[in-house]
């Protein structure tokens, strides 16, 4: 069972950092042999579900048996607490950066003789041979804004009157951040 959720916010449950997520309502608007066309709106909570215009879709390749048929909607009360979960989403981006603040890089000395080139990557090539910049060196360029699963996620808390899940630690992105769910057996 996969389901689409929202981050809302973290907070703390007897001590440990749990990360909310409110389900939105997912509507299937397409089925198949195996796979089904789940559409939603960022701004319609599965609470608040009454009819939903679809803004988005997500295409979903299902193995095993679980309700596909034309207009079922996804919900929460099949989710069982003792399991754990499968959290896919996308990371904050940080933009352009240099390799210090990529890859924790330590940067040059800051001694006599070094001019302006603290924060420098160094040398990134060899000799004559091979005469080139190897193919994945680790350089300066875009920080972040990929796609991330995590996997093992264990669920604190499910809360089926809100439609609002709360799993242990911090999941990728920022607030309103959409996550897809699967549950793990």
């Amino acid at each position: 069972m996969e389901l689409i959720c929202v981050k809302s916010k973290m907070t703390s449950i007897n001590g440990k950092a749990v990360s909310l997520l409110d389900v939105l309502a997912c509507v299937v608007i397409e089925e198949g042999q195996n796979y089904i066309n789940l559409g939603y709106n960022v701004k319609v909570l599965l609470r608040d579900f009454r009819y939903i215009d679809i803004k988005r879709t997500t295409f979903i390749r299902i193995n095993m048996n679980i309700p596909n048929e034309f207009g079922s909607v996804f919900g929460i009360d099949d989710l069982e607490s003792d399991l754990t979960l499968s959290v896919k989403g996308r990371t904050k981006g940080k933009g352009f950066t240099g390799a210090m603040k990529r890859y924790g890089f330590s940067g040059l000395s800051a001694s006599h003789g070094v001019s302006l080139a603290h924060r420098s990557l160094g040398a990134i090539g060899s000799r004559q041979d091979p005469g080139r910049v190897w193919k994945g060196k680790k350089m300066a360029g875009r920080k972040g804004n990929i796609i991330v699963c995590l996997k093992s996620v264990r669920i604190a808390m499910i809360n089926r009157f809100t439609k609002r899940i709360a799993v242990y630690g911090s999941i990728p992105g920022g607030i309103n951040n959409i996550l897809h769910i699967q549950q793990r057996k």
